[in-house]
């Protein structure tokens, strides 16, 4: 269900104008109305608690978590590691399927990082460190089986690569059938990714997704179903709001950076006094 509540077009006269005006402002306020969790932004309007989620690379359940916190719907994860399912608190609302979800039915190879999350795409360099397991992986059609997903309002990507396999292997009937879907493309850091997750935009473009951006790179993008109708004006705050949220997210970024910088330059000075 879209959760869009529709009021009359026909702007009334005398007392009743000013109830219609409430009633428009309520209406754009509810659908254009950001959140972000964990760092995935969507629409929360179009949500309910009939909702279903699906939460793609489940990590901790961070995400899972919040958005039954915030909207008490049913939530279908996947994660493929033990160690991070048995870390994901249980909930009545929430289902958990330890597989991978990517372009194909089987099984394949994922990379286990010290210091960063496991990935299907393996090392970046190859004096990376990591350990290989084998894991299931399933298709998103094959885990919407699963779990009974008839319906989906939103979908979180997080697969640490795999999404460009996802989108490649997913046909436009079955990502018409997902209301938002909010994603992290991993193209900064497995850089022959770059023309892919360009495809994947020009094609979620073609089929009437707007596309927003919440960051500068292609960290946090949400693609916004068609079925779900926003004017021009409504699109081009959305946006801004999408520019507001990159602006900071940058300037986290960069205050991050300048602080490990900062303390690299203190270490080295401690170690260049005299009398050490």
């Amino acid at each position: 269900m879209s959760g869009i509540r529709e009021w009359g077009t026909e702007k009334p006269s005398g007392g009743g104008a000013l109830v219609w005006w409430v009633l428009l402002f309520e209406k754009n306020a509810m659908l254009l109305e950001v959140v972000t969790v964990r760092d995935h932004s969507f629409l929360s309007g179009p949500l309910c608690a009939e909702s279903l989620v699906l939460d793609l690379g489940a990590n901790r359940g961070e995400f899972s978590a919040g958005m039954i916190a915030h909207f008490g719907c049913r939530v279908a994860a996947a994660e493929p590691l033990e160690e991070l399912i048995a870390q994901i608190p249980e909930h009545r609302l929430l289902t958990v399927l330890p597989v991978a979800v990517g372009g194909s039915n089987g099984s394949i190879a994922i990379s286990v990082f010290p210091d960063r999350c496991a990935s299907v795409c393996g090392p970046v360099a190859a004096q990376e460190l990591c350990t290989v397991r084998e894991i299931p992986m399933v298709t998103l059609k094959e885990f919407r089986s699963r779990v009974h997903a008839s319906q989906v309002d939103l979908m979180k990507l997080d697969i640490e690569g795999a999404e460009i396999a996802l989108f490649n292997g997913s046909t436009d009937g079955e990502l018409l059938e997902i209301g938002q879907i909010t994603a992290e493309f991993h193209d900064f850091l497995y850089r022959a990714q770059r023309e892919p997750a360009r495809e994947i935009l020009a094609r979620m473009q073609s089929l009437g997704f707007r596309i927003v951006r919440f960051s500068f790179d292609n960290t946090n993008v949400l693609f916004v179903n068609p079925r779900i109708q926003l004017t021009g004006v409504q699109l081009a705050w959305l946006r801004l709001q999408g520019l507001w949220s990159a602006v900071g997210r940058g300037s986290q970024r960069t205050w991050k950076r300048t602080k490990r910088g900062l303390k690299r330059v203190l270490k080295a000075a401690r170690l260049m006094r005299p009398d050490r």
